[in-house]
């Protein structure tokens, strides 16, 4: 199978501009200026995985509060994991929010587990996620950072979404998906989706280099 041509695409990360970057230190939110000044943003020291909005203002988080209950549906080994909550902060330390909550759900594109490999699209529109889910895969899900909906997109893997604004593909989503052969067996490539979540077609089982892409 062909790998999906004519991108001329970046992932997150390797092109967005920003003024600024962020870390966690000692489960707090540390965002760190183009001067090297460094700003403690939270400090209630359960703050984790940090994520830095396109426009540099706004800075997504894990957080694992104090005393939440552990969610018992969520793992497949039958132990209960810790109770998670997406937030969002200002650079400026202010206008902090809780966007989401993991909770459990007897429908799996409805359940929210924790909230993994956070990236934005271009605009910082949407904050796409991982949560576990089946077996077999992840649940891909987004949050609209200002209204705070939170939906399904789609099951899958090793979410990457493509952030060139001049590409064709601007906010379109790469995930790995675990899929099923008519006569039996299974397989797992990885596959371009439109942000509707249509499926535009695959890639095959690796992923794209990021070299064939914004050389044009």
């Amino acid at each position: 199978m062909q790998f999906i041509t004519g991108f001329a695409a970046v992932f997150l990360g390797l092109g967005a501009a920003s003024a600024a970057s962020v870390t966690a230190d000692k489960g707090n939110i540390v965002v760190t200026d183009e001067a090297g000044q460094r700003r403690q943003l939270t400090a209630e020291g359960r703050d984790s995985e940090p994520v830095l909005a396109p426009d540099g203002r706004t800075v997504a988080f894990t957080r694992t509060p104090s005393g939440a209950p552990s969610l018992d549906a969520c793992s497949a080994t039958g132990e209960a994991v810790p109770q998670t909550e997406l937030w969002l902060i200002g650079t400026d330390g202010g206008g902090a929010k809780r966007l989401a909550q993991a909770h459990e759900a007897d429908d799996m594109t409805a359940i929210v587990c924790d909230f993994m490999n956070k990236q934005f699209d271009i605009a910082g529109t949407r904050l796409y996620y991982e949560t576990r889910a089946w077996t077999t895969s992840n649940a891909i899900r987004y949050v609209d950072p200002k209204s705070g909906k939170d939906a399904f997109f789609a099951p899958g893997n090793s979410l990457m979404v493509v952030t060139c604004a001049g590409s064709p593909y601007a906010d379109h989503i790469v995930a790995a998906q675990h899929r099923y052969f008519v006569l039996g067996g299974s397989y797992d490539w990885f596959w371009l989706f439109d942000p509707t979540g249509k499926e535009v077609g695959p890639f095959g089982e690796e992923p794209p280099s990021t070299a064939e892409f914004c050389d044009e």
